[in-house]
């Protein structure tokens, strides 16, 4: 077999050939915008069809020579030179291509009448406009001749070089297998429980030094990859750890050390809400007051600054603390750890052979099982080509996960890549990026634009790699493939679950795994921070992503002559004030001010012709949006979530190709302009805001928005609205719409005519598809027959609140097979929950949480609630009617773990006061108020923790509470 050759990618090679170049990407956007509607359009009207096809033709050959081409220029600078230059021309034509389309699109914009005029505005020109007799011979010179060009020079190389391999053996589809639910993070915990132990052992004990009896520091010291985040996290996540520390917290320190930062970033984690405050002696005195008297730890992972004042401006703060305080520290640096005079130094080691195989087989048995001896053998000589590194482990296991061919394996195993000597990171994690689906290569590169440590939300980046045409726009589900693409790069690896989530949304990227991701993209990929590159900065830069800079709109220092395609502000807050105009961005097709503090857009946003991609989320000063922006037919996305947005331009109508309308947590939104049913390619809008007078937006415009998918949030005006307009809303008929809000005014319980909302509701009937229903402020006597008759047939719903409405009866609940929570809250007129319905022996089968909250009235419980096998949560507040349960109490409500008893729940809590009548496995327990308590309280072995409300008079000896019970007041 062949040795792969790839040295273009690490050590003195990655210097001399800079990047790994991937065109391919762009050939696919560009034959998809060929093959589009708009442009068939445009050769038609301009009478260039045969230019167009042309030009397809000869980017159809190209496409097929790139296989080869792409993995050639590891050996073949020529062909790295030619796919340089091909990267080029196909940008070049992006622009030009994006040019058309809009114009093309104008033409059928009715605003301009269909006017039709012998040329049309051109970004490309100095003069600013194209005649119609220079369209063709610009498609021939501009981007024609150059192709073919190209093409040649490719075949050349291909007729010359066949002998090279055109496949490195992984399949280019997608690889659509389940893939394993395990994080990464605990795949590479193998082999380091003596270390955990060690360390734990040192921060529950007492130091010799009585100067560190206070605040001591526990060092880990190691070489990137080895492994000291993850030995840091599961030392912080022990339950012994957590027990022992009253306040704990994590911060990932950046490698430009700033102690005002750094305060503010520990106060952060420690209230668990931004901090006003930006200087240093004020968040120094807010967080001594935090720690004082407290028992702390807190973790500091990867710290670079090796200057010893920097530590001593941050210690100034913690002087205060409990007796027994601890902050580990994570560095690469010997020095980082003296300096800050720990009272413990633990040198990571890295590990054995048969530890990193031990990782690679977990990982990879995962998928397959049992492994082949032949591929156990293999893998065991692959794994001593890690040196020792769990990253390199975890990152290969991803790479043999890919196939349980063993020819993959003997490839991977006899690659001349394990040979380079003077390379920047680990062999393992070139290798893996070498092996890449050449389709998953400019995903990952793409990632080099933010900065290490970043956050990376799922959704998010997969809108942003939708907006720069990294995803073939020919299918329909495109954020469907984006995901797998993503899951994919997680699978192998190259991304790892945020430390602070829980949700599976957020992740981040390990240090030299982003160091990989800069030195494969090259210089088309850019970043700033703190007002200087950072990363490549040149001419031929397209992607940039600024951090931390108060001014980024410098024009001269930022973006110059550069045709960027993405800016990205990553500084939440620094960037304040106005944007004077966009006139040296005209490329651009994303444009990210998420965070930012600017009040307003300039008007000559219209003339961002490519512009696909616009997020102004959490921009809270913003207040309103240019009516040229209505100008931007190529817009895909419009983010203004939780933004300070008042009111949408008039002519929004017009952004046809607009797929993403976000208007989530737009509370100063007063109105949604007439028209939006007019978008019909919509997919994302998850707020919906109904006017109140006929100029503004009404709720049959929903009617044609078929397309839409994910939440709806419809919210009603104070004023009347007509039941059939609910009804030509057709709800019924879009099955991706699984989640479901209905908000009427808070105000509109005390005036309405409940008639007409019962009317409006039955016309707002859903798909039964619905996975989550939520209704608010209702304000009928009886919900209608679809949440009454019919609710059974809604099997897939999962989750149902009825927040504040004056129905005196509820919908057959019980009969929802799939429900997992249930709120039901300020229902004043409820007195009894029936649970008469049909086929009562299996009601609740699937509910974990249920809420039950300012139910004034109510009295009575259904018994089969009372039973619900696997229900987990319970909370019961303000119901102060509901002092009686059935005989067996709560007692069969097994599964139940933590149970809430709030405010005027005292004749409840009396009732629970025979010992078989409260739950036999809880573990928490909240009582607000009561005078003794319940008397089989002491026979709840599994009780850990029991709360009581702050003015609660009750009174207990010890022998009423079972052993090793913590108890604390509100």
């Amino acid at each position: 077999m062949e040795n792969v050759n790839i040295l273009s990618l690490t050590g003195e090679g990655m210097e001399a050939s800079s990047n790994h170049i991937i065109v391919s990407f762009l050939v696919s956007v560009l034959l998809d915008k060929l093959s589009s509607e708009a442009l068939r359009d445009f050769g038609s009207v301009w009478c260039v069809e045969s230019e167009l096809r042309a030009l397809s033709d000869v980017l159809q050959y190209i496409q097929e020579l790139l296989e080869f081409a792409e993995q050639a220029q590891a050996k073949n600078i020529l062909v790295k030179r030619c796919l340089r230059n091909l990267r080029d021309v196909c940008y070049r034509a992006q622009d030009i291509l994006d040019e058309f389309i809009y114009e093309a699109l104008e033409e059928k914009d009715e605003r301009y009448g269909g006017k039709k005029l012998p040329f049309f505005s051109f970004n490309l020109y100095t003069e600013g406009i194209l005649r119609k007799h220079e369209i063709l011979p610009f498609i021939n010179n501009e981007l024609i001749k150059k192709l073919v060009e190209i093409e040649k020079e490719l075949k050349d190389h291909y007729l010359r070089d066949s002998g090279i391999q055109k496949s490195h053996g992984v399949n280019d589809e997608i690889d659509t297998r389940p893939k394993s639910g395990s994080l990464f993070d605990e795949s590479i915990t193998l082999g380091r429980k003596k270390e955990q132990d060690e360390i734990k052992k040192r921060l529950l004990s007492n130091p010799d030094d009585e100067k560190q009896k206070q605040v001591s520091v526990v060092a880990i010291v190691g070489l990137g990859g080895v492994g000291k985040t993850t030995l840091a996290q599961l030392v912080y996540n022990d339950p012994d750890v957590e027990k022992h520390f009253e306040r704990r917290a994590w911060i990932c320190e950046s490698t430009d050390f700033n102690v005002v930062r750094l305060t503010y970033a520990i106060l952060e984690s420690l209230i668990g809400t931004s901090p006003k405050l930006s200087n240093l002696e004020p968040l120094q005195r807010k967080l001594r007051e935090e720690l004082r008297g407290k028992r702390f730890l807190i973790v500091l992972d990867d710290v670079w600054s090796e200057k010893e004042n920097d530590w001593k401006a941050l210690r100034i703060a913690f002087m205060a603390a409990g007796e027994g305080s601890r902050i580990i520290v994570t560095t690469r640096s010997r020095r980082v750890s003296s300096i800050m005079h720990p009272m413990y130094t633990h040198d990571l080691q890295i590990l054995s052979d048969e530890e990193c195989w031990s990782i690679m087989e977990r990982r990879i048995s995962m998928d397959y099982g049992s492994i082949a001896p032949n591929l156990e053998e293999l893998g065991r000589k692959i794994a001593k080509k890690c040196k020792g590194l769990p990253l390199a482990a975890s990152t290969l296991a991803g790479l043999l996960c890919s196939s349980s061919d063993l020819n993959h394996w003997l490839t991977v195993l006899n690659t001349s890549m394990w040979d380079l000597k003077e390379s920047n990171f680990p062999a393992a994690l070139s290798l893996s990026y070498y092996f890449l689906p050449r389709y998953l290569k400019q995903f990952f590169a793409y990632c080099s634009v933010f900065p290490k440590g970043y956050i990376f939300d799922k959704q998010w980046l997969i809108q942003l790699w939708i907006a720069e045409g990294f995803i073939r726009t020919n299918t329909k589900k495109m954020e469907g493939i984006g995901s797998q693409y993503f899951d994919d790069l997680l699978h192998r690896s190259f991304f790892q679950h945020s430390n602070e989530e829980k949700e599976n949304v957020r992740f981040v990227m390990h240090d030299l795994v982003h160091d990989l991701a800069e030195a494969v993209s090259g210089e088309v990929h850019g970043r700033f921070e703190y007002g200087e590159s950072c990363h490549s900065s040149s001419k031929e830069t397209r992607y940039v992503s600024i951090c931390c800079v108060k001014h980024m709109f410098d024009q001269d220092k930022y973006y110059g002559d550069k045709r960027l395609s993405t800016l990205i502000i990553l500084n939440q807050g620094y960037f304040c004030g106005t944007i004077e105009s966009f006139g040296g961005l005209r490329y651009l097709r994303v444009l990210d001010l998420c965070g930012s503090h600017i009040s307003m857009l300039p008007s000559d946003i219209g003339n961002l012709k490519y512009l696909h991609y616009i997020n102004l989320s959490n921009a809270e000063y913003i207040k309103q949006l240019p009516e040229s922006l209505c100008n931007l037919h190529n817009l895909q996305s419009l983010i203004l979530c939780d933004s300070g947005i008042h009111k949408l331009p008039r002519g929004m109508k017009y952004l046809r190709n607009l797929q993403h309308l976000d208007l989530n947590r737009c509370h100063y939104l007063c109105s949604m302009p007439q028209g939006i049913g007019r978008l019909t390619g919509l997919k994302t809008l998850p707020y919906f805001l109904v006017s109140k007078d006929d100029d503004g937006c009404g709720l049959k415009e929903l009617k044609e928005l078929s397309q839409l998918e994910g939440a709806l949030s419809i919210h009603f005006p104070e004023s009347a609205i007509d039941p059939l307009d609910a009804l030509e809303a057709h709800l019924v008929n879009k099955p991706k719409v699984d989640e479901l809000e209905l908000t009427w005014p808070w105000n509109w319980l005390l005036h309405n005519s409940s008639y007409t909302d019962v009317e409006i509701l039955e016309g707002l009937r859903p798909h039964t598809l619905l996975k989550s229903l939520h209704i608010n402020y209702y304000g009928g006597l009886t919900f209608p027959s679809w949440l009454m008759k019919d609710l059974p047939s809604y099997n897939k719903l999962l989750s149902l609140t009825l927040n504040c409405c004056t129905c005196r009866v509820l919908p057959p609940i019980g009969e929802l097979p799939l429900l997992e929570s249930l709120r039901i809250y300020g229902m004043m007129e409820l007195e009894e929950w029936s649970s008469i319905s049909r086929g009562e022996e299996n009601k609740f089968p699937c509910l974990l949480r249920l809420t039950i909250e300012r139910c004034y009235a109510l009295r009575i419980l259904p018994k089969h609630l009372l039973s619900s096998p696997r229900l987990y949560d319970l909370s019961i507040d303000d119901c102060p009617e509901l002092r009686m349960l059935p005989h067996q109490g709560l007692s069969k409500l097994t599964s139940l773990k933590n149970l809430h008893l709030g405010k005027m729940m005292e004749g409840l809590v009396l009732s629970l006061d025979d010992i078989e009548t409260l739950p036999p496995n809880l573990n928490r327990l909240y009582i607000h108020n009561c005078k003794t308590l319940p008397k089989g309280l002491r026979n709840l072995s599994s009780l850990q923790h029991l709360k009581f409300g702050q003015s609660s008079e009750v009174h207990y000896g010890p022998e009423e509470l079972p052993a090793h019970v913590n108890i604390t007041r509100d």
